[in-house]
């Protein structure tokens, strides 16, 4: 399976929630609603300072070490809970500027993950990045495209992916060049700057650039990576 089928996006009964009262953050690591800068050769898109409203990102595991699933419900159990427990993960982080629920972020994995569809005139960014590190993210760290994993998994990653959809359905996705910076992480939120590049024959398809807070959520159970 390849991640680019998994990099988009998702929509949980409840609305998105803000950061939790009194959290620490790090500077600059501000939640909803954030300017961000958002070039496009869609013109649908509209003006580079991009005002991200609504946001989440979705912590899907990652098992190494295995070529095929669980083939009994014994060790589909088994690897259920191993997932929980995985230290390792990808997140898929999906920022616009529409209100939109949560009720299918954390839905079960069908072929493709759940998406969220942007309503009225509005923009999904959907970021893709993928833990370099066995050990997983940690505050501190930095992903760049085409960077090597230090683990082995049956699917076939790229470290970061990017994709712009628009309400009328006009997408645009790929490996961008660039950076994402890991400013903080934990089972609640995942602060991220990045800054990227997606190029097309030669001519700009899409850019982004900010630092953002966003809420994380768990994908489904026994949906993950291996």
């Amino acid at each position: 399976m390849s991640v680019a089928a998994a990099a988009i996006v998702g929509l949980v009964v409840g609305l998105v929630p803000a950061a939790p009262a009194g959290a620490s953050r790090a500077p600059d690591c501000d939640g909803p609603p954030v300017a961000i800068r958002l070039e496009s050769e869609n013109p649908l898109v509209g003006a580079p300072d991009f005002k991200v409203t609504h946001a989440l990102a979705r912590r899907v595991p990652i098992l190494t070490g295995r070529d095929e699933p669980g083939r009994t419900p014994k060790e589909r159990k088994e690897l259920e809970a191993a997932a929980t427990k995985s230290k390792l993960a990808l997140y898929q982080i999906f920022l616009a500027d529409f209100r939109f629920t949560r009720r299918a972020v954390n839905g079960p994995f069908s072929g493709v993950f759940p998406t969220v569809v942007p309503t009225g005139d509005g923009t999904v960014v959907a970021l893709s990045i993928v833990p370099p590190k066995k050990r997983g993210f940690k505050a501190g760290d930095g992903v760049t495209v085409g960077e090597q994993l230090e683990y082995e998994t049956f699917t076939t990653f790229a470290t970061i992916g990017l994709q712009v959809i628009t309400a009328q359905g006009q997408s645009r996705s790929g490996t961008p060049a660039g950076r994402v910076e890991i400013l903080e992480v934990d089972d609640d939120e995942i602060c991220v700057a990045f800054d990227f590049e997606l190029t097309g024959d030669g001519r700009l398809v899409a850019a982004a650039e900010g630092v953002i807070a966003v809420p994380v959520v768990r994908s489904a159970k026994g949906t993950y990576f291996f």
